[in-house]
């Protein structure tokens, strides 16, 4: 599964980078820069905090947190034992059941209503009319002396 796992995930990587190198896109980033919004989000940030110094200083930082944090995760898992690498197995299978659930579960929730309005003539029996006629038989004689 492991070896199927990374096959996929290496094979796209190689088959985008020899792409990317045999014909590469010449994209012009300073256009996207320049789309305006519809709506500008209101925010209560100086405009000094978008300057593209202080932005790349921020992404700096955030790309060496994140290499220490990495490597100390590493190393930590590495060295631990086989009980310590089930517990996180555990967790992360827990917690991949129960977001399935969740985003399963919640739009049958929230179109419950909607849904169970709909007809459902295998399982249910039609309604009858105060003439006894459920609403099948009413449509067809509708449909046989009304030629349509």
């Amino acid at each position: 599964m492991l070896a199927g796992n990374l096959v996929s995930i290496l094979v796209g990587g190689l088959v985008h980078a020899g792409r990317s190198i045999l014909w590469p896109q010449i994209y012009d980033w300073e256009a996207t820069k320049q789309i305006t919004v519809v709506e500008k989000e209101k925010t209560h940030l100086p405009p000094e905090e978008f300057k593209e110094e202080k932005l790349n200083k921020a992404k700096f930082w955030i790309i060496k947190c994140h290499s220490c944090n990495c490597d100390i995760v590493a190393s930590v898992h590495s060295s631990s034992s086989l009980g310590y690498f089930t517990f996180w197995a555990v967790v992360a299978i827990t917690w991949g059941t129960i977001g399935s659930g969740v985003i399963i579960a919640l739009p049958l929730i929230e179109s419950w209503e909607t849904t169970n309005g709909v007809p459902w003539p295998v399982h249910k029996r039609p309604a009858h009319g105060k003439d006894g006629r459920n609403e099948f038989q009413i449509a067809r004689n509708h449909v046989c002396h009304t030629g349509g």
